[in-house]
């Protein structure tokens, strides 16, 4: 499995970044209601890497959401998350591994 990049959106509230990514296969995330506990598979071809700067923390993080293919979030409850500024094709290669797919290219 892997992921290609396709586009990056700047933010007007900057300095927070998303780049949206296609996967080669579809992916399960949970969705559903965050304070009732309901959750409900659902499978999408693409995710956006967030970037941003978090003030209260004077940290970066990068958190993956689940999106359709014009980078539309589908759930923001984040599917994988990682502290500090990375670039965001080696955070969405490792939230695959994480998934269990072992030869992310």
């Amino acid at each position: 499995m892997n992921a290609v990049f396709i586009e990056k959106y700047e933010s007007k509230n900057k300095p927070l970044t998303q780049d949206l990514y296609q996967v080669s296969e579809s992916v399960s995330y949970q969705s559903g209601c965050e304070f009732g506990g309901y959750r409900e598979e659902a499978v999408t071809d693409y995710v956006v890497a967030s970037r941003g700067f978090i003030e209260s923390e004077d940290n970066w993080e990068v958190l993956v959401f689940p999106s359709d293919e014009h980078g539309k979030i589908l759930s923001w409850l984040e599917v994988y998350a990682e502290d500090g500024w990375h670039d965001t094709r080696d955070v969405i290669s490792r939230y695959l591994r994480r998934l269990g797919y072992r030869n992310v290219t």
